[in-house]
């Protein structure tokens, strides 16, 4: 393999093998190299008007031409290690001469309770992540987070921003007012925001999402099948 890879010119076999000690120190990955990965582990999914070509339900409910499944790319460790190494450092860079490692570094569930580790353990600092309910919510009990103590967010895709509220509203609910970071990490930020809760949102890739209600989707008026699990588009022909 040459050093460091080029990852357009790597079959998927090789791209599951990579890891960040393939590339020299101080490298990062650029949007198109990041979100080549994903489509070449069949984790990135667009539809480009085409009538012929499925489109997905998200479960916000909202028709969508774009799904994403992290846990195809981050299931590999190498991969996983990559992405979290690359989000560290750019947190790092955000800070600049001001830079501080946070108290802790928290996820959710599920994909990104395993990146959130991975920046967690570059920053050298505390990790834990969320555990979802039964209703879909997600919930935080296993450590006190003390007042004192900084938190950064990490998520591996946000969309609407849903799952970051979620997370930020347990850890509140048993840490009230904790002192937050003024960035979140995302591995790809496929939403229409660049900041949220008045934290820039600091990611490896953005993808701009289109979404609709069912009934003003133009791709169900083109009589595309609506997936309504978006996962089962492996079983597509």
């Amino acid at each position: 393999m040459p050093y460091p890879p080029d990852v357009f010119k790597m079959t998927k076999e090789d791209l599951v093998d990579i890891s960040i000690h393939d590339f020299p120190p101080g490298t990062t990955l650029t949007p198109e190299q990041v979100l080549h990965i994903f489509n070449s582990l069949g984790a990135l999914h667009i539809n480009q008007g085409e009538p012929n070509a499925p489109h997905y339900r998200l479960t916000s409910g909202l028709c969508s031409d774009t799904y994403l499944d992290c846990s195809k790319v981050l299931c590999y460790t190498g991969l996983c290690t990559l992405f979290g190494t690359l989000l560290a450092r750019k947190y790092s860079a955000a800070l600049g001469n001001a830079f501080h490692a946070p108290a802790w570094v928290i996820g959710s569930d599920h994909s990104a309770a395993t990146l959130s580790f991975v920046v967690a353990n570059h920053l050298g600092c505390r990790h834990d992540f969320t555990q979802k309910t039964p209703d879909g919510g997600q919930t935080w009990g296993r450590h006190r987070i003390m007042p004192h103590e900084s938190v950064l967010q990490v998520e591996d895709v946000i969309s609407t921003a849903k799952t970051l509220e979620q997370v930020l509203g347990a850890i509140n609910q048993k840490n009230p007012s904790p002192r937050l970071e003024p960035f979140i990490l995302a591995l790809i930020n496929r939403s229409r925001f660049s900041e949220w809760d008045s934290r820039r949102i600091l990611c490896l890739a953005k993808v701009e999402a289109k979404t609709w209600l069912p009934d003003q989707c133009p791709l169900c008026k083109k009589d595309s099948t609506k997936i309504l699990d978006p996962k089962s588009w492996n079983n597509q022909p």
